[in-house]
């Protein structure tokens, strides 16, 4: 070991370069400077660094030292680090900030100041680039710096922040946060402690939301909107920076009020306790926030399944799911909220059949109503060359107690498996979703317990229906999932009689019936069809194995799935779908028949369409699906082949074109029999139904089929025109269709499809999928509101005179004028039609002309129009304005759903997306 060779000073190391280092830095610029040599036999001393290596090479060999700073740098050494551990001298500010760095890189959790004299900020950071954010804002061309740094100072004492307080009223040290911390994710909290919230463990609290706040944020970026992880982290960094920064401006704003009152030193160590700063140092590895989550209550881990050693499904546990879902306490409230059934009509599945015949729903106060949704999904680009690799099969639930709001929220729809889809050509949906099977036999028999209220209650549940497309029912339930009927013998299990007559052979593909070729061509009423039962499908089972070839046995081709529950089989529970059915189906089928017609008769030329169509004043809300008129394919019009469009541009379009053309064609039987089939699509979206409006629709599906038999004899009844004949009974089964619509399941698709465009790593990409989506719907869950309930704008700078008006016509005090308003996710502005009541018999429409906020409640003040007549070639009302203004409280409206005014030939009109 040697020692520094000055009296006063006790430095030592076992290094003699170091040791020559620190009399360099420490002592070299002390007046008559001389240095001993450093071995303890010699007493020789020298003025210069070069003499004593000079001296140490020739009679000290047994020495080795090198040095590696020059003596002619001494005299242009302006600075130096006052650090008792380092203390090196430095030429210039440039230097200096260099050697700064250095120790901010070196030595974690060390705030240093700023060392310019008159820094505006008193800035202190333990962060480089906190550092160079303040030099590039504050010292640019600054040259001055404290006296602390200079070198003619060495004497003075260097104090830095090593011991940080973690946050800004808290009075523990470092060492005991990162306990805390460490033992918010180590420890348990005692049962004893549950709720008990007294002064000492007030901080602890603190902590705790911090973190939680810490870790939604990171699950807010990196799950919903899919940012990468290391950027998120960043984000971090740079928040952390910007606290830091607010700290130092809240220092001299502080002491600008209260120079004597306060002391400097405790204001800066109270400022500079940035808790945010240490959570985010303690929680930032993946790790840490993997166990974050798997300790929260919504969380809930994917399970991996193999089917092989490399086949791979990914099951989110149901009872496991169902009971982190009903810990949210908005939906548990709305869960165990009183409802109450309606005995003459339905608008809820607690009004079908199929509720009231079996006994776990009926015979229960409350029983979990799971709606199961099964569709495949490309999440690649379907024309990219990783089409059909990447394709997966979902499969999805929602409560189907909950209200409406719910069921339209995209967050809750729930995951309960997901795998790629060509495992279904080796697999079965029993052999995949056996693990779902035992969970659901499981719910209807022993339940889950839930606290409500302070209580535990055990809660029974089971499947309400099964909604899917009609390739994916049929696969499902383990039916051919070919449209295409083929000529063979009808054997009805039922009947045992067989008959070869070509127009009386047997339709595979309805899940609902046994129809003939002959019967689905000719008749149109659910009665006219034997129906599937449950019954007539284990009979058809049991023919099925006795076939060697292993067909199909009246459609059935296999066992299918979930035939092995106590109070669910799937044959029968597998209902339509509205959205397949006729916006991807029937409409755009039939909208291309009527314009191969109106183009053979010359009344119509597909080119007017589309420049109509494209020219159409949509309005504010229309405008947001606007029609893609392009699609409007002249081949495929010319071949009477069904159009290619989304349901939501389908939508639209049966909205608009009978505005456009509507005066045009209102004698054209052609375009009545379209008109017919959009009214139909109209009345089954609505949300109430007693018997008179299902034997209405009833009735009027079978006049829209005959009719296309006769204006369209060269056409077949299509499958989904046929599936239409079964909507009644199905209205009686499960309730409104608008509740086991796909279009609610759908959206659910387009998160997978980003997630999959964000991660650039398809290795095992359905793992990526589903722990993605479990972190979105623990954000979610933890949230302390499941929707967006209130948002608007206020408008700048409103008219004067428009306030006045409020002020002494309605006797508003203080009113404020919004920009728009967004309601329970219904957004609002100025134009807007609203259905506000009913006057003889027809609904009455209002515009809105101003949206008004006073004493927390949103007023519209409304311009009401008179309804004239319903014009059914139109699909609208015809209204007039009544030149008539009042202002209306948001709570008095009938009908929230806002609508565009239209107008054509000088006529105002609105054509609802519902019926009545």
């Amino acid at each position: 070991m040697f020692n520094c060779s000055y009296i006063k000073c006790n430095y030592a190391d076992k290094s003699v370069s170091m040791v020559l280092k620190h009399i360099f830095s420490k002592h070299s610029m002390e007046s008559n400077f001389s240095i001993k040599c450093l071995s303890p036999f010699c007493s020789k001393q020298f003025k210069n660094f070069n003499d004593l290596k000079t001296h140490l090479t020739h009679n000290h060999k047994d020495i080795n030292v090198t040095l590696n700073f020059n003596e002619k740098t001494i005299n242009n050494c302006k600075y130096k680090c006052p650090s008792e551990i380092c203390s090196e001298l430095i030429v210039d500010t440039k230097g200096l900030r260099s050697h700064i760095y250095k120790h901010l890189r070196t030595e974690k959790g060390v705030f240093l100041n700023c060392f310019y004299k008159n820094c505006p900020q008193n800035y202190s950071s333990d962060s480089v680039r906190g550092f160079e954010i303040h030099f590039s804002h504050y010292h640019k061309n600054d040259n001055e710096v404290r006296d602390i740094f200079l070198n003619n100072n060495l004497g003075e004492e260097f104090t830095y922040q090593e011991n940080c307080n973690l946050s800004i009223t808290g009075n523990f040290d470092l060492e005991n946060n990162i306990n805390t911390y460490n033992q918010a994710y180590q420890n348990q909290k005692s049962d004893e402690n549950l709720g008990v919230k007294n002064d000492s463990n007030t901080t602890n609290e603190n902590n705790d939301d911090m973190i939680k706040l810490y870790h939604m944020m990171y699950n807010k970026y990196f799950s919903k909107y899919l940012i990468p992880k290391n950027t998120c982290n960043e984000i971090f960094n740079d928040f952390n920076e910007m606290i830091n920064l607010n700290n130092q401006i809240l220092i001299g704003t502080i002491l600008s009020y209260n120079k004597k009152e306060i002391s400097i030193d405790a204001l800066k160590s109270l400022i500079n306790n940035n808790s945010f700063n240490l959570i985010h140092k303690l929680n930032k590895s993946d790790m840490k926030k993997k166990e974050w989550c798997r300790n929260s209550d919504f969380y809930i881990e994917p399970k991996e399944i193999l089917l092989s050693l490399e086949e791979k499904v990914y099951y989110i546990p149901l009872l496991e799911n169902l009971k982190s879902i009903l810990k949210n306490d908005i939906i548990k409230n709305e869960f165990f909220k009183t409802v109450i059934n309606s005995n003459n009509s339905v608008s809820s599945f607690n009004d079908s059949k199929r509720f009231k015949e079996r006994n776990i729903f009926n015979c229960h106060h409350k029983t979990i109503q799971l709606k199961l949704f099964i569709d495949e999904c490309e999440t690649s680009n379907p024309i990219g060359d990783n089409r059909k690799i990447y394709k997966m099969t979902g499969v999805y639930f929602k409560i189907g107690n909950l209200d409406n709001r719910f069921q339209s929220a995209n967050h809750l729809t729930f995951i309960v498996m997901i795998f790629k889809s060509k495992f279904l050509n080796k697999y079965s949906y029993e052999t995949i979703l056996n693990c779902l099977q035992e969970d659901l036999k499981k719910l209807e028999t022993e339940g889950i317990l839930v606290e409500y209220n302070g209580t535990l209650i055990k809660l029974l549940g089971s499947i309400s229906f099964i909604c899917a497309d009609s390739l994916g029912a049929n696969s499902f339930g383990g039916l051919v999932e070919s449209f295409n009927p083929k000529l063979k013998p009808s054997f009805h299990s039922f009947t045992k009689s067989l008959e070869f007559s070509h127009n009386n052979f047997f339709v595979d593909y309805c899940r609902f019936c046994y129809g003939t070729y002959d019967e689905i061509q000719n008749k149109f009423t659910d009665s006219d069809f034997v129906k599937r039962s449950k019954e007539t499908h284990e009979e058809d089972l049991q023919e099925l194995s006795l076939i060697k070839d292993k067909g199909n046995f009246n459609g059935v081709k296999s066992r299918g799935c979930l035939l092995d529950l106590e109070n669910f089989y799937t044959i029968g529970n597998l209902a339509p779908d509205v959205m397949h059915d006729l916006l991807e189906g029937c409409l755009p089928f039939d909208f291309s028949c009527m314009l191969n017609k109106l183009k053979l008769l010359k009344i119509i030329n597909p080119e007017k369409i589309r420049e109509s169509i494209k020219m159409f004043d949509y309005g504010r809300i229309n405008a947001k699906n606007k029609v893609p008129y392009y699609l409007i394919d002249d081949k495929k019009i010319n071949s009477a082949t069904q159009l290619t469009m989304s349901a939501t541009h389908m939508w639209t379009l049966v909205l608009i074109f009978p505005i456009i053309f509507g005066f045009e064609l209102k004698d054209n039987i052609y375009y009545k029999n379209f008109i017919e089939l959009a009214e139909i699509f109209q009345h089954l979206n609505d949300t109430n139904f007693d018997e008179i409006k299902i034997c209405n629709i009833e009735l009027k599906i079978n006049s829209y089929l005959t009719k296309f038999r006769e204006l369209y004899p060269e056409k077949n009844i299509k499958p989904k025109q046929h599936f239409l004949v079964h909507y009644p009974e199905s209205i009686r089964n499960f309730g409104p269709p608008i509740t086991y619509s796909t279009m609610r399941f759908e959206s659910k698709h387009s998160f997978f499809k980003l997630v999959n465009k964000s991660v650039h790593n398809k290795n095992n990409i359905f793992k990526s999928l589903a722990e993605r989506h479990q972190l979105l719907q623990n954000y979610f869950l933890s949230s302390n509101n499941l929707f967006k309930e209130l948002d608007f704008q206020l408008l700048v700078n409103p008219n004067t005179n428009r306030i006045q008006k409020f002020i002494e016509i309605y006797n508003l005090e203080n009113p404020e004028i919004l920009k728009w308003l967004d309601y329970g996710g219904i957004e609002y502005r100025d134009g807007d039609l609203l259905r506000i009541k009913y006057e003889n018999d027809l609904p009455k429409f209002a515009q809105i002309q101003t949206i008004v906020l006073h004493r927390n409640s949103f007023f519209f003040e409304l311009k009401f129009f008179k309804t004239v007549e319903y014009l059914s070639f139109l699909l609208a009302y015809e209204l007039v304005d009544e030149n008539r203004i009042e202002l209306i409280n948001y709570n008095d409206i009938l009908c929230k759903f806002p609508m565009d005014l239209l107008l054509k030939k000088g006529r105002l009109f609105v054509s609802p997306k519902f019926a009545e």
